[in-house]
């Protein structure tokens, strides 16, 4: 009994000193900095520009030398356009759980960008409303456009990515893009466009690598996903896809300055309601390159006008030859 007695305080000793060294390990873990654009005079009232707030904030974050976080609280708000630079000290997120709104006219740069970072996370409930009317329906001013037609959101020049939760809505030109942006996933974003609004792509993706798109929805009035030159070890997975023009590689062979595209991954995505289910085009008689190593695999189409497309006279101003090899591409539906 008496023995028995020790054990069990011996037992004891070592769960307390077992508990209180992973609490102390705990309390070494860095922590992380937030940064709320409401300390730095945000207003959520949907008439008051953020994006000087948002700016400010982010500055802030990125000078940070532990990992941070710029945080966007519920509510709507009104943003002008706005760029995220880095590079940054440490990692840092971006969380928007509130509904962004773009001014309905912009002129310049695209709305939202994220560039030159590394290890940075985009994610949030909210709601990116891209206010693109006025330029689907390419109103003019005697004749200067009224609108110029910006992406929603821009990732460039970025390594180590992650986007995830976020509604992307009525974009002005395309939903979201990746250019010169390694190794980056895009999950469990919704997009909406009515399906004839103009040039409103869900995603585009053009000279970057290891690039994941996956469980995802996007209606839109062009292509869900685009993939334009210089891609390599592209995956796109369950993503639903329509009203659209559906999934497209191209245009490609337009420009000398293009670069090959290889390894492109499209896997158990369905496509409905769309003019087009999956698509390949290229320029003829312009410039040489190649695409290689594409695989469709258990795509579902439904009412689609032109499920399996391979153009490689896309000419619209009239018929030429083409120099844009396809090769290794494999369909499995």
């Amino acid at each position: 009994m008496k023995g028995s007695s020790m054990t069990t305080v011996a037992l004891l000793l070592v769960m307390v000193m077992i508990c209180g060294g992973m609490s102390h390990a705990h309390d070494d873990l860095p922590q992380q900095s937030v940064f709320d654009i409401t300390k730095y005079g945000a207003v959520c009232d949907g008439k008051t520009d953020i994006s000087k707030a948002l700016t400010k904030a982010w500055c802030d974050a990125c000078a940070s030398t532990c990992a941070s976080k710029v945080v966007i609280p519920q509510g709507d708000y009104l943003c002008g356009v706005t760029n995220l630079a880095g590079p940054c000290k440490a990692p840092i997120e971006l969380e928007i759980n509130g509904n962004l709104k773009a001014p309905s006219v912009i002129k310049g740069e695209d709305w939202l960008v994220v560039e030159y970072v590394n290890d940075v996370k985009v994610f949030g409930t909210g709601t990116l409303d891209g206010q693109g009317g006025t330029c689907w329906e390419k109103k003019q001013i005697g004749s200067s456009i009224l609108c110029v037609c910006v992406q929603n959101m821009r990732f460039q020049n970025i390594n180590n990515g992650w986007v995830e939760g976020l509604t992307s809505k009525d974009s002005k030109f395309f939903h979201m893009s990746t250019l010169y942006v390694k190794n980056m996933t895009l999950t469990k974003l919704h997009m909406i466009a009515p399906a004839d609004s103009r040039n409103t792509d869900g995603i585009h993706i053009s000279r970057s690598s290891c690039i994941t798109v996956t469980d995802s929805s996007i209606a839109t009035g062009d292509d869900c996903i685009s993939m334009a030159d210089g891609l390599d070890t592209i995956t796109i997975r369950n993503v639903k896809c329509g009203p659209s023009h559906g999934i497209s590689i191209g245009s490609l062979g337009k420009y000398i300055t293009e670069t090959p595209l290889k390894s492109i991954t499209i896997q158990n995505c369905t496509i409905a309601d769309s003019d087009n289910g999956i698509r390949i085009k290229s320029w003829p008689d312009m410039f040489a390159t190649s695409l290689t190593d594409v695989h469709f695999e258990d795509i579902i189409l439904e009412n689609v006008d032109n499920p399996i497309i391979i153009d490689q006279m896309y000419c619209p101003d009239g018929a030429c030859k083409s120099k844009v090899r396809v090769y290794m591409c494999s369909y499995t539906l």
